[in-house]
This record gives C-alpha cells, structure tokens and sequence, in this order.
C-alpha cells in the first residue's frame, strides 16, 4: 500500500492557528487527490506546538488513458504534407490516423498517448501550493524568504513509500528526519514510514494525537480528585487550549492561601482558567477548593520550582484583583452610569449611556408584550452596562455582566437584578431562568444585533466577529425555550423609535434582517432534523417569531402524519397543479354557480377561513379533510375551463381563493 507523510516543525504553534492547519491542510489534499484521480483508503491530520502531521494511507493511481488528438492536413492534401505529418508525429503508418470531418471538411487527426505522471511525480509538483494555500490568521515571514507560515519551520519531513519527496518552503529542504520534544532534547529522528515516525515520537516524549495528550491529563486530574476527595470544574476549552500547548503533558498540582476566597468565585476559577491556564477544583460540599493544576512539557524532576513559581504569580494575580475590586467600590453605580456617556459603544450607535436607556426601555416594552411584570425593577436595569467602567472588567473583559451583578450585591441592589446582570450575556438557557434575567438578556441581544445591522454591517461568508449568528440563535433558543412569542418586526419598529428619540440616525432594512433571522431559524431546525420543507411552509416571509412558528412546525408535522393530511395533501397538489396554470383572479359570484360541488366547495372554504379568523393556532383536522373531499369531487366532476368565459373564470377564482384560505395556515405550496 502506497503511503504519503508529511510533517512540517517549527517553533510554538499557537493553538487556534493549529486547528486552522489541520482543517485546511486536510481539505486541500482531499482536494488535489480528488482532481488527480488519486484514490486512498484513509487521511489523517495530527496537530501539536511544534510540528503539524499529515498521513494517506491506501494511495493509488486510477488507471486512466490520457490521450490528446492532434489534427493534421486535409485528406484531400497533397502526400508531401501527410508524410510530413506522419514524421513529425514520430510513426510511419496512415493506418494509425483517424479521420474526422470538421465544418465540413474531412481531416486526418493522431491520438498521441500522453505518459501519465507517477505519483511521487504528482506530489512533488503539488507540495509548495498545497503550503501556501493555508488561510493563516496571523502568519510571518522570517529572514529573506516570501513563504508564509504561522510561526518559523525548523525542518520538513516529507516520504512517499519511504522515500523523500523533494521540495522546498521558506528555505528548507525537505528530508525524511525530525525532532522530538524540544524540551527534552535536539537530536535528528530518521523516519521511513507512519508506525516507525510515530513509535519514535512517544520514545522522544511526544505525543501526536491530541486525543491521547487529553486522556493523559485527564487521568492525572481524576487520581487527584479521588485522592483529595474533589470534583474537577471540566473546561472543555481550556483543556483543548492546554493539550494544544504541550507535546507530553506532565500534570502539576499547586495551592493557593484561603485568605484569597473573599474573592468571589467566579473571579478566582477566571483567573486560574484565562491568565494562567490552570484547571480549578470544587469539594464535595460544592464550595471552591485552593487547589489548582497545570500542564507543563517539562519534567517531573523540576516539579518544586515549576509549582512555586505558579502559586507566586498565582498570589501577584489575586493581590491585583483585590486592588482593582478596592478601587472600582470607591466609585459609586450613579457615578458610573454618568461615565459610560463617555464610551461609544459602537461607530454611529451612541453611547453607552444611551445603550443603557434603550435596554431599559426595550425591556419595559418586551414584558408588557409578553405579560411579565417587571416594573418593580424596572429603574435599576439603567445599571446593567456600569461594569464596563471597571478596572475588572478591564483586566478580565470575559466577566462582563458577573461583575456588573457582583458590585450591584456590594451596593445593595436587590438579588433578582444581581443576578439579571450576572447572566445578561449569557447564551445557555440554563442560566436564564427567572423573568427578569430573561427579559434584560433578551432586550442585551437584540439591541446588540439590530445595532450591528442598522450600522450597516454586513456578516461575511468566513466570519462573524461580532457574534451575530450566536446572538440570533440565542435569541431563538430562548424564546422557543420559554414558550413566549414575540413578533421581531413589531419590536424593531419599536427600537426604530427608540433610536429616532436619540437622534441617533441608522439605515435598517427590517425585511433583509428578517430574512437573516429566519435563515439561522431553518439551519438550526433542520441540524434537530425537521424536514426544510415542513419549516419553510411555517415561517412567514415578513415575521419572525421562533417561538410561534416552532409551534406551527410541531402542529404540522403531527397533521402531515395524520390519515386527514395525508389525503389533504394529496387534493390540495391536485388544485395546486390546475391554478398553476391560470393567471385569472377576479372577485367570487355565487350566482355563477352551476353545481352542486361549486357550492360545497365555496361552504367548506368559508367554514376553514372561520376556523382561520377565530385562532390560527388551532388547525382543524376534520375542516382540513372535508375541504379535501370537497376540492377532490369538485375537480372529478367539474369542468373548470368551460366553454363560457364567465363561469370559467369563476371557477379558477374559487380555486385561486380556496388556495389563498389553505396557505393562511401553512404555505402547502413549500410542501
């Protein structure tokens, strides 16, 4: 079995740019493969701070005839010509020639066999491109080379079936060598296939599947938890941070004093977790412990120095944020709230101040449309943004809103509001159970996100920097969570008058951001597996109210399953076919009425659109199927394109009309 490996080591790669190699690094293989008709059995990319690994297994060229047909002179030319022809083409047959006519003329063409290139050939030719095409975020050029890489290379180990492919990037020349641990030592590791490269990388203490560097220090952590009677507090991103970090995890467990815990808690696992990239632990009884753990590439052997230089600049970081907690309790939340008229919070959106107002107001209006009483609260939330003012959320920007609600407890705002503030910008609907923190997280979100648009931002096809797509499912999340529905193109008008009153001057297409809306709402129903047609006959064009058309979408897919959808659906394509093909739309005359199936047919309309007009939340099973028979007898015996204009039209008008009436409840044409 042919077999490709490729490493590329250099210095610490940092740990989103190594995700960004893997993925990239994959795709663009796949890629050349797939265009040069390459088969292989497996792929896999492997990623570490030092060096980022590519493996295909199973490669073989397909089998194909390359050919190009090369046209010579006329057959009617003389023989001089052909025999030229013949010679320059390397054969001496006519025989071997085909004749082919082109625009009406008869000419002699060669198919020439071209050689197909040999794989190590293919990958040669293909290597430098492959490198360059890796969409850095951040990437640099060292000494006098054009390259690019996220950090620079040391060396490039690059077999194919045990021999080097040769290349070069950014001054290196590939081989079939490499390193290990750079902590541990420097010699040069010939390599001649994938188990020989990695069994020499866990002799030289690395560890190249990320998988087996996390299991690793998951283990240590749970014998220290189960030794000191603890529960670890699993960050999963910091774990997938810390493993990026190293080669050969070795696990370190420090202590800090308990003099520290007036800190509040979620300030001190911060901390540990954001500056240090150590993992906290809880007791038993749930309280905080003073243990904490790291991750190092070094050895055991300096294991003394390693934890006491981490609970020294432990102790410096919890020294600072006492200090910033001192200072920021000097001010008081009236003086804050006049500070924040000072910070912008984004180009052409106002200020903070003024943010803080129009939260404010959105949220009296928001609980009064879904009749929640939060009045009693109501002046307090004009406080909700005052943290930013603080030299801790300066410090640890990530605990904005947990800071905001841990000050409002030291000065006395009652604990609903703390807590309101603490998880304003939270995106689990876990943590927003109350009214009041669910009101004043939603009104967060949703002046935030029709901010972005009315500054006339746009979300780009590659990023989303400002969160937009998250905000827009956490919204939707929250109020199908919460069984409240709120119409979005009500509450935008709304903030449309808000921001009038500011004077502050937007350009905001409602129907464009709806759309955006509604889009993220299908994406995420379809990821739970609801069909996409079933959703895009629920969500209506010029709305949005997740909360509402979720409860369509159930109502219809329990009706679709139904004996009575089943045959409505049925009388309703037959319909949909006819009046497809008639553009008459004209006004109703019972008059005109010639048969009994007419008048059904118009009775049964009339008695679905009642059912429409009293709730269109409530969806009639049996209206459902009686129009179904009626619209099935209409059409077996009614002639709808008869021979007087008049009553034809009429007709069509009926169905056209009955169409409309169905599609009030769900667009069935979607279906």
């Amino acid at each position: 079995m042919n077999e490709f490996l490729l490493e590329i080591y250099g210095e610490e790669i940092p740990s989103s740019a190594q995700a960004i190699a893997k993925n990239d690094l994959k795709d663009l293989f796949v890629i050349f493969l797939k265009n040069e008709k390459i088969n292989f059995s497996s792929i896999e990319t492997f990623a570490t701070a030092r060096r980022i690994t590519v493996i295909i297994k199973g490669l073989r060229n397909k089998e194909i005839k390359l050919t190009k047909e090369i046209r010579g002179p006329s057959t009617s030319a003389e023989k001089k010509a052909v025999e030229g022809f013949l010679k320059s083409q390397g054969i001496k047959n006519e025989k071997l020639l085909l004749k082919k006519t082109v625009k009406g003329k008869e000419y002699f063409f060669f198919e020439k066999k071209i050689q197909q290139k040999s794989l190590p050939e293919l990958f040669k030719s293909e290597m430098f491109s492959i490198l360059s095409s890796i969409k850095w975020k951040k990437s640099m050029r060292w000494s006098s080379f054009n390259e690019k890489w996220s950090r620079p290379i040391k060396s490039i180990l690059c077999i194919l079936n045990e021999k080097i492919i040769n290349f070069d990037y950014a001054g290196i020349s590939s081989g079939n060598f490499t390193y290990g641990n750079y902590y541990y030592f420097q010699k040069k590791i010939k390599c001649n296939n994938s188990n020989n490269y990695k069994k020499a990388l866990r002799k030289n203490f690395v560890l190249l599947d990320k998988k087996e560097r996390i299991k690793k220090i998951e283990v240590e952590l749970e014998k220290f938890c189960e030794k000191n009677k603890l529960k670890l507090n699993y960050n999963q991103e910091l774990m997938s941070r810390v493993s990026d970090s190293v080669e050969w995890p070795n696990v370190f467990f420090g202590s800090f004093s308990e003099n520290f815990f007036d800190l509040p808690d979620f300030l001190i696992t911060t901390i540990l977790s954001e500056k240090q990239d150590n993992f906290s632990f809880k007791k038993k009884n749930g309280e905080l412990s003073n243990f904490f753990s790291f991750v190092s590439n070094l050895e055991k052997k300096k294991k003394r120095n390693l934890i006491n230089g981490n609970q020294n600049v432990l102790k410096a970081r919890f020294k600072d944020a006492k200090f910033f907690i001192e200072e920021d309790n000097k001010v008081k939340l009236s003086e804050r709230l006049k500070k924040l008229s000072s910070i912008v919070f984004y180009n052409d959106l106002g200020t903070l101040l003024e943010r803080s107002v129009r939260i404010q107001k959105l949220c009296l209006k928001i609980s009064q449309l879904l009749k929640l009483d939060i009045r009693e609260n109501i002046d307090n939330l004009l406080y909700s943004n005052v943290d930013l003012t603080t030299e801790l959320v300066r410090e640890y920007p990530s605990l904005q809103g947990q800071v905001g609600g841990f000050y409002a407890r030291l000065f006395g705002i009652n604990e609903k509001c703390c807590n309101a503030f603490s998880t304003q910008y939270e995106f689990s609907k876990k943590n927003i159970e109350d009214d009041l923190s669910f009101i004043l997280s939603l009104s967060q979100k949703v002046d935030s996100l029709f901010g972005f648009f009315a500054s006339d931002r746009k979300v780009s096809g590659s990023g989303d920097p400002f969160g937009v797509r998250r905000m827009a499912l956490s919204i939707t999340n929250m109020l199908i969570e919460k069984k409240k529905s709120l119409s979005f193109s009500f509450i935008f008008e709304v903030l449309v008058e808000i921001y009038q009153s500011q004077n502050i001057e937007i350009k905001f297409n409602k129907l464009k951001v709806i759309e955006f809306l509604n889009k993220r709402f299908e994406i995420l129903l379809t990821e739970r597996g609801y069909e996409i047609n079933t959703v895009k006959s629920c969500i209506k064009k010029e709305e949005f109210d997740p909360s509402d058309t979720f409860a369509n979408i159930e109502r219809l897919k329990e009706f679709l399953i139904s004996t009575e959808g089943n045959e409505f659906i049925k009388s309703y394509k037959r319909l949909e076919s006819i009046i497809n093909q008639q553009e008459i739309d004209i006004k109703i005359e019972t008059k005109l009425f010639q048969k009994n199936e007419e008048e059904i047919l118009y009775k049964d309309m009339l008695s679905l659109k009642k059912d429409y007009l009293k709730s269109s939340e409530v969806l009639n099973k049996q209206s459902f199927y009686d129009l179904s028979k009626s619209i099935n007898n209409f059409l077996d015996n009614v002639i709808v394109n008869s021979s007087d204009e008049k009553i034809k039209c009429n007709r069509v008008s009926l169905l056209k009309d009955c169409e409309k009436i169905i599609n009030n409840f769900f667009k069935f044409s979607e279906l």
